[in-house]
């Protein structure tokens, strides 16, 4: 056994200086340090004991990878960056502490770190949110933030539950708040406006969410969220990531403005109670697997802006031994992928396409063997005086006397309506108005 003291006089420890060296079990880092190079300690299995100095800012890649008997890392209050693989498969570390100073991790930083229980953070909520945990193309989190494996993130000694991100943050980081098991609510300010990739994924307890600024939600942002039961989104949203709110599996409606005009793969696929959700005007092109397995979902309106659907985008919708999903499909739909409601017809046993007769999506539906329902869209309504009869009420709001309603379709046809208990409360809604 040997504990090493870096002498007050050196200011950084180079590359593979101490790498493989098993006899080492207490390291004490000297006072003026402030760089460790790459793998300087790697393979060090027996360290034990570290001490960080206060002047330390950068520690290199691999730097104490496979330093297993580490049981708690208490960085210094300057470290501004930590590299790739740094404390990689350091498997007994249970609780690290980090600085405030902290701007970047590389990837894989806290890989197979599997003991961790608790993150320590010395800032507040807004700087833990501008910390760039690394990715990859085949990866997206990395392991770069040590939340993949704690339960519990501690801000300033606080464990993090209800989170307000403070106002003036524009952004919050890939990752930021990835599998952090602590969090129940997160309220996010106005001044933010992208919430990236990750950045609240796999939150198991998180059941409130509201946003009120944001314009982009990134990739996987709420993925495997599957307390979310209150979701709240401003009225400024544009663009939904791939998966952003996969497997939220508690989520029941959502209502989403009219500003939205991309939403990606897989957006609200697994989101297995979901009943209710909108489709803004603008939206293109309904993504693969976007309602994939949405079992809930009862009706959904696809606008005039829609020219496609793309595969597994509404396979298995529905559940044919409770209640059907009807998808609306305008004219303005060209191209649906083949396999779009699904391949093989127990998979889309429970779904009605309400389409107007002869359109395309008329003739899909007919050549899969689909269930269809036709409807005229509605091109022009007209309020005349009745004086013969009063009119209650129209759908569930609307009380006026002495009127009546032609409704004419693009058929030519036209309905005339005198008594307000013949209009549903979304009767309009599936008719193209």
């Amino acid at each position: 056994a040997q504990e090493i003291t870096i002498p007050d006089g050196v200011t950084a420890i180079n590359d593979y200086a101490f790498g493989n060296c098993t006899s080492i079990t207490k390291l004490t880092l000297g006072d003026n340090v402030t760089s460790i190079g790459d793998s300087a300690f790697s393979g060090c299995s027996n360290i034990a004991d570290i001490t960080f100095p206060q002047s330390l800012i950068t520690i290199g890649d691999y730097a104490f990878e496979d330093c297993t008997s580490i049981t708690k890392l208490t960085l210094g209050d300057n470290v501004t960056s930590i590299g790739y693989r740094a404390f990689a498969d350091c498997r007994n570390v249970t609780n690290i502490t980090l600085p405030k100073s902290l701007i970047i991790v590389g990837n894989y930083a806290f890989e197979n770190c599997n003991a961790l229980l608790n993150v320590y953070y010395k800032g507040n909520v807004g700087d833990w949110c501008n910390i760039e945990f690394g990715s990859d193309d085949w990866n997206w989190q990395a392991s770069a933030n040590p939340l993949c494996y704690a339960s519990a993130l501690y801000i300033n000694g606080i464990k993090a539950t209800d989170i307000s991100i403070p106002s003036g943050v524009t952004k919050i980081n890939d990752y930021a708040f990835y599998n952090c098991e602590s969090i129940t609510s997160v309220y996010i300010p106005n001044s933010v406006t992208t919430i990236g990739n990750g950045a609240f994924e796999d939150c198991d307890n998180l059941s409130s969410v509201s946003m009120n600024g944001v314009t982009e939600i990134g990739d996987g942002a709420f993925a495997g969220c599957s307390s979310i039961s209150k979701l709240k989104i401003g009225n400024k949203l544009q663009k939904i990531g791939g998966s952003a709110f996969s497997a939220c599996s508690s989520i029941k409606s959502i209502v989403l403005p009219e500003t939205v005009s991309d939403i990606g793969a897989y957006a609200f696929g697994y989101c297995y109670n979901l009943a209710s959700i909108n489709i803004p005007y603008g939206i293109k092109k309904i993504e693969n697997s976007t309602f994939y397995e949405c079992y809930r979902l009862e009706n959904v309106v696809l606008p005039e802006t829609v020219t496609e659907i793309g595969g597994n985008a509404f396979t298995y919708c529905g559940d044919r031994y409770y209640h059907f999903t009807t998808v609306t499909i305008p004219n303005s739909v060209k191209i649906i992928a083949y396999d779009a409601f699904g391949t093989e017809a127990y998979e889309y046993d429970s779904i009605i396409i309400n389409c107007p007769q002869g359109s395309y999506a008329d003739e899909f539906a007919q050549n899969r063997g689909i269930k269809v329902s036709y409807y005229n869209k509605v091109v022009k309504i007209e309020v005349v005086k009745n004086p013969e009869q009063t009119v209650y009420a129209v759908g569930s709001g609307l009380i006026t006397t002495g009127l009546k309603l032609n409704i004419i379709t693009d058929d030519g046809n036209t309905k005339i309506i005198t008594d307000g208990y013949e209009i549903g409360e979304y009767d309009f809604s599936t008719a193209g108005v």
